[in-house]
């Protein structure tokens, strides 16, 4: 089930999605020593903890069982799915297991704040067969697809070396620039009724965008703002 509301990849990471990946310390630690008085003084920026790097790899528009839910599980520790709900129009829905992914995706399907709102379906979750651009003209049910083994080879073994979350989730419900700004800020600065509850007024603008260069990202140029 895909959707920027629902990154699967920050523990991922998503999006799902995302993996965090976190390599501990190798330096040999001194054993403590109770009857010592002596206080155990911190150094600014040091750590409480052996883990000394944390990378988020950042995916947009997969859900953590899209990325995730056919991973084989032996402890069956982690809230996966291979099953997908898909509404009906006139009412209920059908469930089936979720196909393979074709990879790459033959059409984008709908990332916008008004399409998470027919994912969701009220909390029913049954909705991401009607999102826009979700279905193929042959009838393929993209949004309601998964990766299978062989596919995202990497990253499942990631998650199997490192770590994974499988309950991490968009800050906006919504298309991902706003979301990659809460990546860096923690916030947007803006969630406003009146803008039809987007999170941020636009993309990018100023700095040479006028010369066709990228208006968001990294590369974004010296000058360039967000409203």
């Amino acid at each position: 089930m895909l959707g920027t509301w629902r990154v699967a990849l920050l523990g991922l990471i998503l999006a799902l999605g995302a993996i965090v990946t976190a390599w501990p310390d190798q330096t040999p630690v001194a054993a403590a020593h109770p009857a010592d008085p002596r206080p155990v003084v911190l150094v600014p920026g040091s750590t409480r903890s052996p883990i000394k790097h944390i990378v988020f790899v950042a995916k947009e528009n997969r859900s953590f069982d899209h990325y995730f839910g056919a991973m084989p599980d032996p402890s069956n520790s982690l809230d996966q799915a291979r099953t997908a709900r898909c509404a009906r129009a006139g009412g209920g829905y059908d469930t089936f297991t979720m196909p393979a992914a074709p990879d790459p995706m033959p059409q984008d399907v709908s990332h916008s704040n008004s399409t998470w709102n027919v994912a969701y379906q009220g909390g029913a979750m049954d909705g991401f067969c009607l999102e826009r651009g979700a279905v193929t003209t042959s009838g393929q049910d993209l949004a309601d697809t998964q990766m299978q083994a062989g596919q995202i080879s990497n990253y499942w073994a990631y998650a199997n070396t490192y770590g994974i979350s499988d309950e991490m989730f968009s800050s906006f419900h919504g298309a991902s620039f706003a979301n990659n700004v809460f990546a860096v800020a923690a916030q947007t600065g803006r969630f406003d009724t009146t803008l039809g509850r987007r999170a941020i007024l636009g993309n990018p603008i100023g700095g040479d965008a006028g010369n066709g260069a990228k208006t968001s990202g990294c590369d974004s140029s010296a000058g360039t703002v967000v409203r």
